[in-house]
């Protein structure tokens, strides 16, 4: 979510750039070793995906993958649109009738497990495509569907650190720029 972090020093009125942060691209993304030895490796390369996938899902798997993304996409972008971008300072906040029309879309009533199950067969497959509801501390089994969007913003733009460590650019925002 690099567009995130560059929006925000905009904000500020600077840039990462202009405030030496440089961000650097892992790849590829994840390895994740299953209990039977078994290794897959997660990335941005569709044909890497493809062969991962595949090699578990079968050939229909890619398809399904890209089906996966493609729902993920649109929670990343109505997430964006409608929730994060957007104050609710209350609960009836929450039933504003633009933010209501993208709610089911979303699949606050399913959890990432039910989403990603609905994609793929397999177990393994399963667990991979929900591993981003650590970053939150909650189980796949509880945290809400559209948190799929972890996965999509991983899975295309990739994963990034700044060199240095998250805590220059906490350091930078908390201490530099903010106003008060």
């Amino acid at each position: 979510m690099i567009e995130i972090f560059e929006e925000l020093f905009e904000q500020l009125g600077t840039s990462m750039t202009a405030e030496n942060i440089e961000l650097i691209k892992c790849d590829p993304n994840c390895h994740i070793w299953f209990s039977d030895g078994e290794v897959f490796t997660t990335s941005t390369d569709l044909t890497h995906m493809k062969q991962q996938i595949e090699k578990i899902e079968g050939r229909a798997g890619f398809n399904s993958y890209i089906d996966f993304l493609q729902e993920s996409q649109e929670h990343y972008e109505q997430s964006i649109t409608h929730v994060l971008k957007k104050d609710f300072p209350d609960f009836l906040s929450l039933l504003r009738p633009r933010f209501l029309r993208y709610l089911f879309k979303l699949h606050p009533f399913h959890s990432v497990w039910q989403r990603t199950s609905h994609f793929f067969r397999f177990h393994k497959v399963r667990q991979v495509f929900t591993l981003g509801s650590m970053y939150l501390g909650m189980s796949p089994f509880e945290i809400p569907g559209t948190y799929t969007l972890l996965q999509y913003t991983e899975l295309t733009g990739g994963v990034w650190y700044p060199r240095g460590g998250f805590y220059r650019v906490g350091r930078f925002v908390i201490y530099s720029k903010i106003p008060g």
